[in-house]
């Protein structure tokens, strides 16, 4: 059977998966920044209950909460992205087309990216392929 990727083809899509890794990995360095300002952004001045139930603490934690998805979504996206470059780069793997696939999805939704969850589905998708 012939390679559906010659070692050409494989090389392009390493290198647009390495682009791809490199975006998400401004997202991550993004986030991570946020992470640090709303560290700073809001502390309680005291451990007073109506201090800790003010409506600025009910936004800082909704914001640290969604900050921590956010975070978590872009690391397993960069951990499965690292896995699916490994899998690219191995010639006896016959998975490369659905990889390759996967990863054209991903690809388009960071493109069209409004939300870090909206990543969660390529990316399950991708774990799928290359975590069996």
């Amino acid at each position: 059977m012939a390679d559906a990727f010659p070692p050409g083809e494989r090389v392009e899509l390493v290198a647009r998966t390495i682009l791809l890794r490199a975006g998400i990995a401004r997202f991550q360095e993004e986030r991570r920044a946020n992470w640090d300002r709303l560290a700073k952004l809001w502390q309680p001045a005291s451990d007073d209950a109506d201090d800790l139930a003010s409506p600025a603490a009910g936004g800082y934690t909704t914001a640290r909460i969604q900050n921590a998805e956010d975070l978590a979504t872009l690391d397993d996206a960069l951990r499965l992205i690292d896995r699916a470059i490994e899998l690219l780069e191995s010639p006896a793997d016959d998975r490369v087309a659905v990889v390759a696939y996967s990863l054209e999805q991903l690809q388009h939704r960071v493109i069209e990216l409004e939300e870090y969850a909206d990543l969660r589905e390529p990316l399950d998708v991708l774990r799928e392929l290359i975590e069996d």
